[in-house]
């Protein structure tokens, strides 16, 4: 709407926002609800392999991708939990991940046809967030890390996360 129109221009972002790029409601919305995780909220173990299959197997379902432990596995950083989650009325998959040195740290996916876009970065209630998407879905990866290292992160897993 165009109250959201303004919300940009005032920020000086206006300019780098498509009109194509719907994705950027959805990142805000993920945004708001990871910076309420603490390493608390993704404390115990590390579920077995099988176990994280078997997650992930209910997002491949109602978002049309393969998924499997080691593509979304991150380096150094322990896989946690893969929920379904709903936005504006679509499926959105959430990885949570806890990173020993940073805290908690998502993969959130949703389908999208806005068409492939190169991985940009930005900051989001104080965390930075690394999007991208190809033919069929937009990724983004949010956490406490720093941004090069984020980058570095999401490279790895842009490389193997396909439809």
């Amino acid at each position: 709407g165009l109250g959201v129109a303004v919300d940009r221009a005032m920020i000086g972002v206006g300019a780098s926002f498509s009109r194509k790029d719907e994705n950027s409601e959805w990142r805000a919305v993920v945004a708001d609800y990871i910076s309420l995780y603490t390493p608390e909220t993704l404390a115990g173990p590390v579920p077995a392999r099988d176990d994280q299959a078997t997650q992930l197997a209910g997002l491949d379902e109602k978002l049309g991708l393969s998924l499997s432990p080691e593509s979304v596995s991150l380096p150094g950083i322990d896989f946690k939990r893969a929920l379904l989650l709903q936005y504006d009325g679509k499926p959105l998959a959430q990885i949570a991940y806890l990173d020993p040195e940073t805290g908690p740290m998502a993969l959130c996916i949703v389908r999208s046809d806005a068409g492939p876009k190169a991985p940009d970065l930005e900051s989001r209630k104080g965390m930075n967030v690394v999007y991208w998407s190809n033919g069929t879905h937009a990724f983004m990866l949010i956490g406490h890390a720093a941004a090069d290292r984020m980058a570095a992160i999401a490279d790895g897993v842009r490389g193997r996360v396909a439809a």
